[in-house]
Parts: C-alpha cells; structure tokens; sequence
C-alpha cells in the first residue's frame, strides 16, 4: 500500500468518526449531559412510607405530582420592561396573558384525566384536585393503583401527606423601613399567607369583621380556614401583621391550617391563594411552616417543589421560612425546595439567630428575634420570611416590569453583608445577605443593556466558543444564570454554575456540539431576566485540506 492510499483511508475512518454516533467529548470536559431514555422507563418517585403501606395491604391517602410539560411549565405573566421614570422608578408592566393561562389550566385538567384513566376509578379515589397546581389529593388502594401511578409518564411523583408545625418592633430600623415616602409602602399588592389562620379582629388589620373584609378601612381582602380549625390564630395574626408592618399599604389574603395542618392543606391554601391571582394583585405568598425530614442539599423529590414552581409561573414569590433547628447544615421543607424564597433569622444587630437553620441554599436573612406584632412579641424563622414578603409588596411599584426572579435579586443584591462578628459565620456562605431596603431605594438597576451572541458551526460533539459579550446598563453586581452549556465571566475560567459580573465586565460561553450534522445545540445566558442564546449548528469537518493531500501524494 502506498502512503497516499494508507492516508487516503486514514481520511476516511475520520470521516465515519467525525460523522457517525461514537464520536466522544474530550476527556476529562465539562461536557453537556445527556440522557438517552428509552421510551416507557421513566418511572415516577414513591415515597417510602407510601409503599410501604401499601406492601402492608393499607389503604393510603397520598399526593400525585403530575409532570408538567412545555404547556403547563411556563409562566402566565408576561412582563415589560421600560426603562427609569422620574422617580427613579422602572417602567414597565406586568400581566396575565389570559390565552396562557386557559391552555396551562386544560392542559394540567387534561394529564391528571389521563392519569386517573389509567390508574382506575375502582383502584384509586381522588378526593380533591387542585386546578391551579400539578397536584391531585388521592386514595390509593392497591399495589396495582401504585404500580401504574410509578409506571405512568405523566406522573412526577407520589407522596405522603405530612403533619406541618409553624416555625416559631424594632426590626423596622435595621432594615431600613422607617419614614419612607408613600410609594414605597405596598399601595395596590396584595400578600397571600398560608398559617395557622389569623384574627380579624385585631387592630392590626384595622377595622375588621367578619362581614367587612375588603372593605374601606379593613386591611384584610380575603380569608377562609380548613374545615375544623378553630385556633388559636395567634402565630398566623403576628405573621400577617408583620407583612403590615413592613408594607403597611398592602393588603392580606389568609388561609389558615391550624398549629398541625398538613401538606394536603397548605397545597389547598396555595391553590386557594393562586385562584384569587386575577381578582388581586398577589405578589408574594408567604408560609412560615416546616414538613417533613430536613435536608443539606435542595430537596426537589418533594410535593412542594412542584406547588411553588407553580406559584412562581403565576408571577408570585414564595416566601419559605428556613426552620428553626439551630442547624448550620440543613433546611426543612419546603424551604429546602429550589423553588421557595427561602429566609433563614438574625437579631437586629444582624446576628444569625441562635435557633436559626442556615446553609447556602438560604436565599437572604430577615430579623426574626422578638418581632412585636400584633400586641405579641415572638422570635423564629416564621418572623424573618413576613419581613422579606412585605418587602416584596413595598419594591414591586418600583420594578412592575420584572419578573420573579429579577425581583428577589434586587433583594438579595442590595442586601447587607453578614455581620463578620458572627460566631457562627465559619459555617455560613458569606455571600447570603440582610434584607436592606434602605439600600433598594437607592436606585438598583439590575436590568442589562440588550446583548447577543453571534451563532456559530462546529464540528460533531466539539467545543465551541462564543463571541465575547461586554454587559451593559446594571449599576449593581447580578448573577449571570447559565443552562446549556459554560460560563466564563471577566475573562476567568469556563464554569456551569455562573457567578456574579458587574457593569462593563464580559462574559463567553461555551458548548459541546451536536453529534448529528444539522443539528443545533444551544446555551443561554440570563442577566437581570435578560436572557440572550448562543446557537451552534453542527457541520461536518472542513475537506478543503484533501485536494491539496492530494496533489501532494500523487504518483
């Protein structure tokens, strides 16, 4: 053989790797995953205590999570942004988009029909369907009504329901609330709390009764109770009026659950909450409760996970409160969920609380050491989360065009640093901040400039590397979310997890190509809820080089 044949050959096994199914990313990268799923395996999460009632030959009441799709998983609140007013205040706007909203709602009506064919209406009962949630409230009865919930692709989950317990006036000062012009005091929001229920009477709520909610005078739109619970109100009336305290225009929808309510009720609260979402302007829900066993890393196979994924596609924050188990490694859920706004107690002298949960997956601190409220005085993480959630409803005026998540980082980036004096700070991450709203008001911009990236091509299950992007228009550091592929910020190294980046700083991503010639592969970079893709096409290799081979191997 010659050595233009031998090369010739070598040219074409190229071809059939570069082209074909077995070609392989670099060793040791960073590479996309990717899941090959063969159709029909994907089996839903049980709960252990489900089955194994079930083994036992129980009947079992439990909560199915339906998996939610493209349709059902997208937000129903559309949001516009316009740049400053006069007042310093963004412009913009926010609202339902009514078509969204109707084919989310079929579309979950729809999966849960499909689910409850299959299992059986002799093998499983349904005792209440939340319409605005992924959830159903069932009765299981049998192994064959498990089996096929665990089999279906429409389900996400099955799980048991828990008993919950609430997690137990000076805090105005320390984050900076105190005289603030008419604006910033919560006119025209609302703020949903699911709690033990609340009294109406209290003064806190103005002139409230039963009969005048809503009314002129009465700072109470809404409230209703589970069937049963008759109190006492004392943690979910201190809780509301905390919201008050803070966002003392706002207004108060309340659902109560009593001191032992369980996950079945505080899922009725939300879904109750979110009917009310195109009646009020619901900002934030707010529920100070813990269920279940606590969790070090964020705990996804949970039931609330869902709900509150739910609750932020209505453009509402879920205020968590982080627990109090004196822990500096573990949150209880749902605050340990990705999905909750989780807010964890420190004294007014920005101290964490001595009985507080703290780890990183805590999204800010709040005051929560004797909070009066409501003629009560109390301490907990159940004190801290109303404090975020009032603030939530005195920033909104201000930013009405910004989605959940640009909204909760203007919190968190104008948030006080820890106190470094903290006994405890070795085991917190320095970066989770105070709630500040002094700081809110001195005008944070964490909108960016538009920007993009240029689209590339690149060889099969390769790297490629975007243009680089100079970020624009911000005057306050913002977390750069990335999915899809890498991040490197200012010039540093290639990461999933994203970081921070500042005014005038650059970003670049990066990618591995599609092993299909044809095929695009995407990743996208989100800043300030600006979010820009850079997509790639997948080419087979460049052979401009075999013309010249060969001319230079020929006989």
């Amino acid at each position: 053989m010659t050595i233009k044949h031998l090369l010739t050959a070598v040219l074409s096994i190229c071809w059939i790797h570069f082209s074909g199914l077995a070609f392989a990313a670099p060793q040791g990268s960073a590479s996309v995953p990717r899941f090959d799923m063969v159709p029909g395996t994907r089996t839903a999460f049980l709960a252990r205590a489900v089955k194994d009632s079930i083994d036992r030959g129980q009947v079992v009441e439990a909560t199915v999570v339906i998996r939610s799709n493209a349709i059902t998983n997208q937000s129903i609140v559309e949001y516009e942004d316009q740049g400053r007013g006069p007042k310093g205040e963004r412009l913009g706007s926010s609202r339902v988009n009514t078509q969204k909203y109707h084919a989310r709602r079929n579309e979950i009506a729809r999966l849960k029909g499909t689910v409850i064919q299959a299992v059986g209406a002799n093998e499983m009962e349904v005792l209440q369907d939340y319409s605005e949630l992924h959830v159903l409230h069932v009765r299981i009865k049998s192994k064959m009504a498990l089996e096929r919930l665990r089999l279906s692709e429409d389900v996400e989950g099955v799980y048991e329901i828990q008993v919950g317990s609430p997690v137990l006036a000076s805090s105005l000062p320390s984050i900076g609330q105190v005289n603030v012009p008419v604006e910033w005091r919560g006119s025209a929001t609302t703020v949903g709390v699911v709690d033990t229920g609340i009294d109406v009477l209290n003064p806190a709520f103005g002139t409230c009764t039963p009969t005048t909610l809503g009314s002129q005078g009465c700072k109470i739109y809404y409230q209703d109770t589970e069937p049963g619970v008759t109190g006492p109100y004392n943690h979910g009336t201190h809780v509301a009026a905390t919201v008050l305290g803070v966002a003392p225009d706002s207004r108060i929808i309340s659902y109560g659950i009593g001191l032992n309510g369980t996950s079945v009720q505080a899922i009725n609260g939300f879904n109750r909450i979110l009917l009310l979402r195109n009646t009020y302007y619901i900002v934030a829900i707010n529920m100070s409760y813990e269920f279940g066993l606590p969790a070090d890393q964020p705990c996804n196979n949970s039931v609330f996970s869902s709900v509150l994924n739910d609750v932020r596609n209505y453009g509402i924050v879920p205020v968590i409160a982080a627990g109090n188990n004196s822990s500096d490694q573990y949150l209880t859920d749902p605050a340990c969920t990705s999905q909750a706004f989780s807010v964890t107690a420190t004294d007014d002298a920005g101290y964490l609380a001595w009985f507080s949960n703290f780890n990183n997956l805590v999204d800010l601190s709040a005051p929560g050491v004797d909070i009066t409220a409501a003629g009560e005085t109390m301490s907990g993480t159940s004190m801290a989360a109303p404090h975020v959630a009032g603030a939530i409803a005195s920033i909104r005026w201000r930013y009405p065009g910004y989605t959940v998540q640009q909204l909760t980082d203007v919190l968190v980036l104008s948030g006080t640093m820890p106190n470094t004096n903290d006994a405890r700070l070795p085991y917190r991450n320095s970066a989770t901040r105070r709630l500040n709203l002094g700081n809110v008001r001195l005008n944070y911009d964490i909108t960016p400039n538009p920007f993009s990236f240029v689209p590339a091509t690149a060889w099969p299950n390769s790297y490629a590397v975007s243009n680089v992007v100079t970020i624009t228009g911000i005057n306050a550091p913002v977390w750069a979310y990335i999915t899809g592929g890498e991040v490197s910020i200012a010039g540093g190294p290639f990461q999933t997890q994203g970081g921070y980046i500042n005014n005038g700083q650059t970003i670049r991503l990066r990618l591995i190509s599609n092993r299909q010639v044809g095929q695009v592969q995407s990743a996208t970079a989100t800043i300030g809820g600006f979010s820009a893709s850079f997509a790639v096409t997948t080419a087979p290799p460049n052979y401009a080089i075999l013309p010249v081979l060969e001319l230079l191997l020929s006989d």
